[in-house]
């Protein structure tokens, strides 16, 4: 009989290795969408990651919509939250891995407003892929210094938070080919 415990070790390696693969085979190529994905619960804040989507609007002209996957108790709230707030959006529910980390790769931002998080494989992934986040205090700084992410502090203003978010999206990302490059949608 084999140990449970050796088990859930390759199993886990597997994964990680499967994630690996899967997240080299996509680059950053942003697109006009701001995205989280994950459980819809008020203290994962996606309604704050609206209010800084509709204030890239308003304050830097950008036409950026907001991506959710996931589902959740605070789901038709958010909804409703969302058509008051005059921001573009879509909630679907969660996808297939692929497809999730094809849209991932394509967010001009990846948002993890959440105030009680452990370690969320999301973060990893679309730093792995080049595309910015946003992660919240103090789970957050389990990432600080990580290129492309900005750990806010949720006692921030919303208009702080948004200019914070909009200097994270102009600084310049370096191609693998030693260009720099910006995200399109606000150049």
């Amino acid at each position: 009989m084999s140990d449970p415990l050796i088990s859930v070790i390759i199993v886990a390696y597997n994964r990680r290795e499967f994630i690996r693969e899967a997240v080299k085979s996509f680059t950053w190529s942003p697109e006009d969408y701001v995205m989280y994905s994950g459980r819809i619960e008020r203290y994962k804040n996606v309604d704050l990651l609206a209010r800084i989507v509709r204030k890239l609007n308003e304050k830097y002209g950008l036409n950026l919509r907001l991506r959710v996957f996931g589902r959740g108790p605070y789901r038709g709230r958010l909804e409703r939250l969302l058509k008051e707030l005059g921001v573009p959006f879509e909630i679907e529910d969660f996808k297939p891995y692929k497809e999730y980390i094809e849209t991932l790769s394509h967010a001009t931002l990846f948002g993890l407003l959440s105030e009680r998080e452990s370690y969320p494989q999301s973060v990893n992934e679309a730093n792995a892929i080049g595309t910015p986040v946003t992660t919240a205090k103090p789970w957050g700084l389990n990432f600080e210094g990580r290129p492309r992410t900005l750990t806010i502090d949720l006692k921030w203003s919303v208009n702080r938070i948004t200019d914070e978010v909009y200097r994270l999206l102009q600084a310049p990302r370096e191609s693998s080919q030693g260009e720099t490059s910006r995200c399109t949608n606000m150049e």
